[in-house]
């Protein structure tokens, strides 16, 4: 925690947004490669107390990859009752799905569509379909034995005191990284800002 500026305030972006009176609280993609599908959980918040009706649309797309693969959108249909409501949809991927790992690294964008009498919102997380499981003592990813190898990030920016906060910034990192036959960055009792995930 020494090397870190986490007692030096908020470096980067801070913002106030103002949402519909209904919004997305949490948003969670579990793949499953075998069944070609993702199931999406959402869930919804609501300032209200009362019982309001929600629409729910899922769509998904390939976005960095040569293939272009579009989901079909899944649409539900439900009532927030208490403030609150879990939304459980099921992506079908189907034949063109396009699997995730170090060496094809296919990522699909999720756009959450909420409407409601209160106005819509849209929310959007990008996913990959992989499996990573322990067989024994070894790591598989989509089936095929993979070493984690790795680094640890302990947030060190001498001549800033900061981390970047640009997304090309942090491609050039991690194409230093992946020079050294890296696999995977650790990072160390501190999360790096939005630009890193992008």
């Amino acid at each position: 925690d020494q090397t870190q500026g986490n007692w030096n305030g908020i470096v980067g972006r801070i913002e106030l947004v103002s949402t519909a009176a209904i919004w997305a609280d949490d948003i969670r993609v579990y793949p499953d490669i075998h069944k070609r599908s993702a199931r999406v959980e959402v869930e919804l918040k609501s300032l209200r107390k009362s019982a309001d009706a929600v629409t729910l649309t899922l769509r998904a797309h390939s976005f960095n990859s040569p293939v272009k693969h579009v989901v079909e959108p899944v649409t539900l249909s439900l009532k927030i009752r208490d403030g609150r409501a879990l939304a459980v949809g099921i992506l079908e991927m189907g034949d063109q799905m396009q699997v995730w790992d170090e060496f094809s690294p296919a990522l699909y964008m999720l756009e959450t569509q909420i409407e409601s009498k209160y106005g819509t919102e849209f929310e959007h997380l990008s996913f990959g379909m992989r499996e990573f499981v322990v067989d024994g003592n070894r790591f598989l990813v989509n089936g095929r034995e993979t070493f984690l190898r790795g680094t640890v990030e302990n947030c060190l920016f001498p001549q800033t005191g900061y981390p970047p906060m640009d997304t090309q910034a942090w491609e050039r990192i991690f194409r230093i990284c992946r020079s050294y036959g890296l696999n995977h960055m650790r990072f160390h009792s501190w999360c790096p800002p939005k630009a890193a995930f992008e």
